[in-house]
Formats: structure tokens, C-alpha cells, sequence
């Protein structure tokens, strides 16, 4: 495990289990206070981590297929799932007390690299996400985030999307709807009190979470390759997840119901990169 701090915030990256963060925390008035947390009844691998990455595709393939390509399960659940970064050990390629580089190389579904890149700067977790085609022919792909935040009666949450898709029985996005009144956080409002797992689209890139009791805020700020986002949050859990992707959850590069984005064309030695940025501020 690789151990960043400053006086700020602490964080865990598990290199061998995906480079996920295992958690972070951040030092506000009272002390140390939980910001990405992990599922503690859950086994060790990256899907009990605070925040895990999705590549070579975010969330769910539909039909087990990213374009021509044909997936198998990766997990018990019938289709494919956040990508095959997430499953592989990672190689650390630098270190130091507040950042680390890793990098990994892939054979599954094609070959491809990528790259992370964690940065502790005063009260700001910077991150930077990268995927190049290692293939002799053009490949479909994307990419994403999968941060788990603490899930209490006072968090509130609050960010702007133009789309909201209905959830369908395979957990993907079906059709565009008029935002209802209690998923629509354009102003900031507490947490649903029912199971939600919906992409939004049109996304700002920019969201906050208040947790007064824990004392803080946050601040996430993606940049324009991450414009997509899923919202999960289930009741019975201590921790919700709201998730910046570069596609809508599965998407294809053609036949794309608009106004869903599809994935991206990399072509043999192309590179896609993608910034995201967590910054704690004390509430006063």
C-alpha cells in the first residue's frame, strides 16, 4: 500500500488491487474526517475501495459488447463491469510522501496502457487518468471514476446535468425524462431516501458535497472528457458514489440514442487523458 499525506489530507493507494483508493481522509476542525471511504463488510479488492478507476469502459457494456468487441462477465453479474483496469495490478513508477505515478499495461479486451498519476496539493486530491491504444487497429474506449463518499442524514449534494435517464432491470440507461423534482440537484438537497443507480447527461464537470457532520466540503471538478455521471445511493449503505465518466453507462461508438455520448475512437498509439479534482474546504 502507498501512503500519501500532507497537512491537509491522508489517502491509501492499493497498486495490486486496481490502484484504488482505499480511503481518504481530510483534517478539519475535529480532527480527521473521512472523505472517500471504503465498505468495511465487504472483502479486500477495488470494489470495496473508497474510489476505483474504469477503463478501457465505465460501468455496465451493453449486450456484453463495446462496439465489435465481445466481453465476458467479469464479475457474478450478467454483463461486463467497469472495465478490466479495476481487476489487474498496477506497477508503481514514482513515489514520494505526496504523489505517486502507477502505470499499467492490458491484453484484455485489446491491448492497451495507462497511467495514473495522484497528487496531494494543501487541501486538493489531484488526479490524472490516461488510456493508449497498444492495438494494430483502432479500438472503442472510455473511462471514469468511481469515488464512494460517506452517506449521512445531513450530506447534501448538489450539481447541474440537462438529461436524467431511467434505470432499466439491467441497470442501464433508458429514456430521457424531464428532471423529477427529487433528483434534480441543481440546488443543493440531502440525499434520496430510495435505491438510485441514474445517469445523468450534460454535465458541468462540477459538483459539491456538504457534510456538516463531519464538517466539511467538498468540491469535484472534472474536465471536459469527463462530462457524464452516475448516481448510485442505496439506503441501507453508509456511502454513496457519484461517479464522472466519458460516456454514458452503456454506450456504444454507433447507434447511440441521442443525447447519450458514446465511446471514443483511439486510434493504434492514440492517447486519452482525463483530469478530476477533489478539494476540502472547513465549514465554518
Amino acid at each position: 500500500m502507498i501512503h500519501l499525506r500532507n497537512d491537509a489530507l491522508r489517502l491509501e493507494l492499493v497498486p495490486e488491487q486496481g490502484a484504488s483508493v482505499l480511503g481518504m481522509d481530510f483534517l478539519g476542525a475535529s480532527g480527521w474526517q473521512p472523505v472517500l471511504v471504503p465498505d468495511i463488510h465487504q472483502p479486500t479488492g477495488a470494489l470495496a475501495s473508497g474510489l476505483f478507476w474504469m477503463l478501457p469502459f465505465a460501468n455496465r457494456a451493453r449486450n456484453n459488447r463495446l462496439h465489435d468487441i465481445r466481453l465476458l462477465p467479469n464479475t457474478l453479474e450478467p454483463l461486463a463491469l467497469h472495465g478490466t483496469a479495476w481487476q489487474k495490478p498496477w506497477t508503481i513508477d514514482a513515489v514520494d510522501e505526496t504523489s505517486a505515478s502507477l502505470t499499467l499495461r492490458a491484453e484484455n479486451p485489446f491491448l492497451y496502457s495507462a497511467g495514473l498519476k495522484v497528487q496531494l496539493q494543501g487541501s486538493t486530491c489531484k488526479t490524472q487518468l490516461w488510456i493508449r491504444n497498444e492495438a494494430g487497429q483502432d479500438i472503442p474506449a472510455g473511462m471514469g471514476a468511481h469515488p464512494y463518499f460517506p452517506r449521512l442524514s445531513d450530506t447534501r449534494m448538489q450539481f447541474s446535468a440537462s438529461q436524467f435517464y431511467l434505470e432499466g432491470p439491467d441497470h442501464l440507461p433508458t429514456e430521457v425524462i424531464q428532471l423529477p423534482p427529487e433528483l434534480d440537484f441543481s440546488v443543493a438537497a440531502v440525499l434520496p431516501t430510495s435505491w438510485r443507480n441514474n445517469a445523468y447527461g450534460g454535465w458541468n464537470g462540477r459538483a459539491t458535497i456538504t457534510q456538516p457532520s463531519l464538517g466539511y466540503q467538498l468540491s469535484m471538478i472534472a474536465d471536459e472528457g469527463l462530462r457524464e455521471l452516475m448516481f448510485y445511493t442505496d439506503p441501507a449503505l453508509p456511502r454513496f458514489a457519484l461517479e464522472p465518466q466519458s460516456h454514458t453507462s452503456g454506450a456504444t461508438l454507433q447507434a447511440v440514442a441521442a443525447p447519450q455520448v458514446g465511446l471514443s475512437v483511439l486510434h493504434p498509439g492514440q492517447t486519452m487523458a482525463v483530469r478530476l479534482s477533489l478539494t476540502l474546504s472547513t465549514l465554518s
